[in-house]
């Protein structure tokens, strides 16, 4: 945003040095609502670190993922669950296909599936995060980032290397 700033700066330096001091106030005039506009929209396209809290649809819009914040980290929890049975038809469904075999008899609902996530402002992004697939039972490493439709983008990789990622969309809940 700063590189945006001073290329500004120097197009308004030169539209009046060009313009000379005989127009000096109807440019300024048109140069500040210029600046205002470009200030306005560079501050509105810029994503917030929490822009991100709140409640999504996973991918498969099966369930509801809430996001919060906890001592500057962000992280996701199962919140709610279109079905809530196992594949064998009993309930409640539980992480049924974790690898660690202790923990295949906990509760899907309620589930912290998210962690470790944290704004990256350069990069407008959350980065350094941790997902966990309960449908394989498998964790990746993850970063994510706003669409400018409001999605989330999720990237899952594994073996640490972000370039060769799964992309997944999450979209916000609509309460109505």
């Amino acid at each position: 945003m700063n590189r945006r700033i001073t290329e500004m700066n120097r197009c308004i330096a030169a539209m009046l040095f060009l313009s000379g001091l005989k127009n000096y106030n109807s440019t300024m005039r048109y140069l500040l609502t210029i600046s205002m506009l470009y200030s306005f929209f560079i501050v509105k396209g810029q994503t917030q670190a929490d822009d991100i809290l709140g409640t999504w649809w996973n991918p498969e819009k099966n369930s509801h993922i809430e996001v919060t914040k906890k001592d500057g980290k962000y992280q996701g929890k199962i919140v709610w669950l279109k079905e809530d049975k196992n594949e064998d038809g009993s309930s409640p469904r539980v992480d049924e296909h974790n690898e660690d075999e202790s923990l295949r008899s906990r509760r899907i609902l309620g589930l912290t599936l998210m962690y470790d996530l944290v704004w990256d402002e350069d990069d407008q992004e959350w980065d350094d995060g941790t997902i966990y697939d309960p449908r394989r039972g498998k964790t990746f490493s993850f970063y994510a980032n706003l669409a400018e439709d409001g999605s989330m983008n999720i990237f899952a990789y594994v073996l640490g290397m972000p370039f060769l990622n799964k992309k997944l969309v999450c979209y916000p809940v609509i309460k109505e």
